[in-house]
């Protein structure tokens, strides 16, 4: 799947307006620049105070939720087995938003698929679930055999979980016990909302929030214009040496997202496999589609479905939009481009 790993390189990059020189006069435009979920955040936004502590504030916060590379995180101690409530928690919240999105685009968005995407070659060593010894193609790497794949299919699947109420607390429940989550597909995008909701609060109007590609903005830029986000043109270069823009987009009280499947995959025996594997097959997906931008009214909805999109193709695309009327996209295809809305 998608951007469930941590090594997916988002295509959007923000251009026109955003790296802007810090002032310290009454509502000057700020910046907010770090690290966090192993990518870099960027934040602008028009105030009279610096809030760049209480911004890492709620990166830290949401880390220690959902992240899987934290030990110590919520998300990580439920992964090894811990019974916790998740109550209250960011979690929680999470895990609601997830399983809606597992529904709207019938299991094409599945934060469970992390075991398939390390057979096939990517993520990060912490699934260790290979049944059997792998294949070898002709240049030697590694291919996952048929029967690694049926065994793994096995607890993969958002179905496969559920929460369940004990007094004031829930717990996560799975019917098989092997069943991890990996949040990394939808948590850059619900960290970009707690960040937006933060501003929010303090009464700031004008700002940018974007962590790793994923976006937010609210307001103009500093021309006064609309902020300006642009769509990287697909070129398969594994290490993002070329930045050409597809395309502009216009984005004002929006959130965008993009994923894309151009700059991490693998090549065996000649082919390209593409680290977007699809959860219901458990197989790289195949098709025409490059890239997929999605606009949306919060960044958590864009980034899974983003994610989703690349794994089902342009039919489903246009057939998902249709039904989520709240989402536009713009997709890059082999044959050129479209934007899909309703």
């Amino acid at each position: 799947m998608r951007r469930i790993i941590p090594f997916i390189v988002v295509a959007a990059i923000i251009v026109g307006g955003f790296f802007l020189p810090k002032r310290q006069s009454e509502k000057s435009l700020l910046t907010a620049r770090g690290m966090t979920f192993g990518t870099v955040y960027n934040i602008t936004y028009r105030s009279s105070v610096a809030l760049d502590d209480s911004i890492e504030c709620v990166l830290d916060s949401v880390d220690m939720a959902l992240s899987m590379f934290n030990n110590q995180s919520l998300l990580s101690r439920i992964n090894r087995g811990d019974s916790l409530s998740i109550a209250g928690t960011m979690l929680e919240d999470i895990m609601y938003i997830a399983d809606s999105i597992y529904r709207a685009t019938d299991g094409a968005f599945d934060p469970t698929v992390a075991p398939l995407v390390e057979a096939w070659g990517f993520g990060n060593g912490q699934w260790t679930l290979r049944s059997t010894e792998c294949a070898l193609g002709d240049n030697g790497q590694c291919l996952p055999a048929v029967d690694d794949i049926d065994s793994l299919k096995r607890f993969v699947g958002f179905h496969h979980l559920r929460i369940v109420e004990q007094g004031d607390s829930l717990y996560i429940a799975k019917d098989d016990p092997r069943v991890r989550l990996d949040l990394s597909a939808i948590a850059k995008g619900y960290g970009v909302d707690r960040v937006a909701r933060l501003l929010d609060r303090h009464g700031i109007s004008q700002y940018i929030v974007e962590i790793g590609g994923e976006v937010v903005c609210r307001g103009t830029n500093a021309k006064g214009n609309a902020w300006r986000i642009g769509v990287a043109k697909p070129h398969y270069d594994t290490l993002a040496v070329t930045t050409e823009l597809q395309e502009v987009i216009d984005v004002s009280n929006e959130a965008v997202a993009t994923s894309g499947n151009y700059r991490n995959y693998r090549e065996v025996d000649g082919r390209r496999i593409a680290h977007t594997i699809d959860p219901r097959t458990g197989y790289p997906v195949q098709h025409s589609v490059l890239s997929a931008t999605v606009i949306a009214s919060s960044c958590v909805v864009a980034d899974a479905f983003a994610t989703a999109f690349m794994v089902v193709g342009e039919d489903s695309i246009r057939q998902i939009v249709k039904a989520n009327p709240e989402l536009r996209a713009f997709i890059i295809t082999d044959d050129g481009e479209e934007w899909v809305n309703n």
